[in-house]
């Protein structure tokens, strides 16, 4: 297993009576994975094979056996991180204060196991070679080809060609670095009455990019031929390398090649797939980063409007409202949280910049505590009889109020484009003239389009229109224009207290979740892969809303006793 290690000092340094300063710097480190007898790889994309391939080249790239340090992935060594921060106290109830910083995050390797295939031989069972014509291995002989010695062992640095390399580590794994700065002015109206107004910032840099996992994505080149041409079988190149004869009868080799004798593999085959040979590692069968790579980056900037009223008379109530907008060119791997999408071309990654999937540039919340002041002791019914008050008083209302606008919104095309996910075009706006109750009333699609043309070569075609095939849309990764509805809920609740001694104390909830029953209407991004649908160019559910992203009301009740 990894570990993390760091080492911090920091010096908090009062300059003047209103003037105060604090220092610090951090140094961390990760110490990757071992294994105890080597059996670890990694992957170099710039390693001189030594091979040429007739109509390729010189190959490079190549899985290794482990770092110099006996590690699944090199150490990232000059992970310094900075702290400054200062707070300047304006009068008796103002302060400014301010603070930057650097941080690093975690590789998303460390404490991950990385799989090393060359040290292993999966025992492969091919029942046929030519659809089931002809027999190849049986229950009396389940592996006649006998491949079972790890490539490692007998390839050296060729180990892997021919089979798909799932745990490659093809790119240093970098640690994220974040940059955070922030500045706020508070002010105190009275002993109870605050208020805030601050700015915060953040930009990241090298965090995992999951759309650009796998490597060993076709060149633009390919989208010069059509999907089906891709899947067409053509001469295979590494023929000769990998067979020496090959029954076809049979449909499988049977004498070692130039160099490897693996009649598990394709790459045994005369023949191949064109798409394989237009790929930066053809003699792979995939090159998947295990760590994914270190491209993606993102920005943060927020104004943050706070007050509060602390408790005084019975009432207490805090409430924000952020303004911010987030940028970002990745998203989570988390698929059915709606902030993943799959890159539209590997090549080019800065066409995925845009607003992020989290993006919410207005949101409100309010939160409240109110006890009644009904009741002995209280403003109303200070003397009232004990009996009444064990009714009408001890009552309290508590609540929280939530307003926020919807996240952005991805459209994605009939995905006729290799090597990457196609968008649509997009000419105009791509929000229809309907509400959204319309189009939850079926009276009009969420989407500007034209559901009986979708190509753009059609002259009637809407403003969102599918792009020919081999072609990248125009449209953006997330649409800053195009959002869900907006998010809204009030959930409150109703206390009762029955006092019967000193420190003791009965209470009566009764909790309301979504009081007003106020539906959310959501488009996509479901826990069910049928909810992208709806944002997919030609499904029959696209543009249309099924769902809601809150609850009906919900009601429940508790008793609680304090003593």
């Amino acid at each position: 297993m990894g570990r993390t290690s760091a080492f911090y000092v920091q010096d908090d340094w009062r300059v003047t009576s209103k003037l105060t300063l604090t220092l610090g710097l951090r140094y961390e480190w990760e110490t990757p994975s071992s294994e105890r007898y080597d059996c670890i790889q990694i992957g170099d994309p710039n390693f001189d094979t030594g091979v040429d391939v007739p109509g390729i080249g010189r190959l490079r790239g190549a899985a290794l056996p482990g770092t110099p340090e006996r590690r699944h992935i090199p150490r990232d060594g000059n992970n310094f991180a900075p702290r400054l921060g200062f707070a300047y106290r304006l009068g008796s109830k103002s302060v400014v204060r301010a603070g930057a910083g650097i941080y690093y995050g975690l590789t998303q390797l460390q404490g991950e196991w990385l799989p090393s295939t060359i040290f292993r031989k999966a025992a492969i069972w091919t029942t046929t070679y030519d659809s089931g014509i002809t027999r190849f291995a049986t229950l009396a002989d389940p592996y006649p080809t006998r491949s079972f010695e790890p490539q490692a062992r007998k390839y050296g640095n060729l180990a892997g060609w021919g089979f798909g390399n799932s745990s490659v580590q093809f790119e240093p794994a970098r640690n994220p670095e974040i940059y955070q700065w922030n500045v706020s002015f508070q002010h105190q109206f009275s002993d109870t009455l605050l208020l805030e107004v601050a700015y915060n910032g953040n930009r990241s840099t090298h965090q995992p990019q999951p759309a650009t996992a796998e490597l060993n994505i076709p060149f633009k080149e390919a989208r010069n031929f059509t999907p089906e041409q891709l899947q067409e079988q053509v001469p295979n190149p590494f023929f000769s390398m990998f067979c020496g004869q090959f029954d076809a009868a049979a449909g499988v080799c049977v004498a070692p090649g130039t160099r490897f004798f693996e009649p598990d593999s394709g790459y045994s085959r005369p023949t191949i797939t064109r798409g394989t040979l237009l790929t930066p590692y053809p003699q792979f069968g995939g090159v998947q980063a295990k760590n994914w790579p270190a491209r993606a980056s993102s920005e943060y900037n927020s104004l943050l409007f706070r007050f509060e009223k602390r408790y005084s008379h019975g009432l207490n109530f805090i409430g924000h409202y952020t303004y911010s907008k987030y940028y970002s060119d990745s998203g989570s791997y988390i698929g059915w949280l709606g902030n993943s999408v799959d890159v539209q071309d590997p090549y080019d990654l800065t066409k995925e910049w845009s607003v992020d999937g989290a993006d919410t540039p207005h949101r409100f919340v309010f939160g409240y505590s109110y006890e009644l002041p009904v009741g002995r002791g209280r403003a109303l019914g200070n003397n009232m009889n004990r009996v009444l008050d064990k009714v009408i008083g001890g009552w309290q209302l508590n609540g929280v109020v939530n307003l926020q606008t919807g996240n952005p919104l991805n459209l994605y095309s009939f995905n006729r484009l290799t090597g990457g996910t196609q968008r649509p075009n997009i000419n105009g706006n791509p929000r229809s003239q309907y509400s959204v109750q319309d189009v939850v009333d079926r009276k009009g699609n969420y989407f500007n389009v034209n559901l009986s043309a979708l190509e753009c070569s059609d002259p009637n075609a809407g403003v969102i229109c599918a792009p020919p095939a081999q072609q990248s849309g125009n449209a953006p990764r997330f649409f800053d224009n195009l959002r869900q509805p907006w998010y809204h809920s009030w959930d409150m609740s109703v206390f009762k207290k029955f006092k019967f001694w000193e420190g003791s104390e009965l209470q009566l909830r009764a909790e309301f979740f979504n009081f007003t029953n106020s539906p959310v209407f959501r488009i996509g991004h479901g826990y069910y892969t049928s909810a992208f649908d709806q944002l997919v160019l030609g499904k029959p559910i696209f543009g249309t809303i099924n769902s809601t992203r809150v609850n009906p009301r919900q009601f429940q009740m508790g008793i609680r006793f304090l003593f």
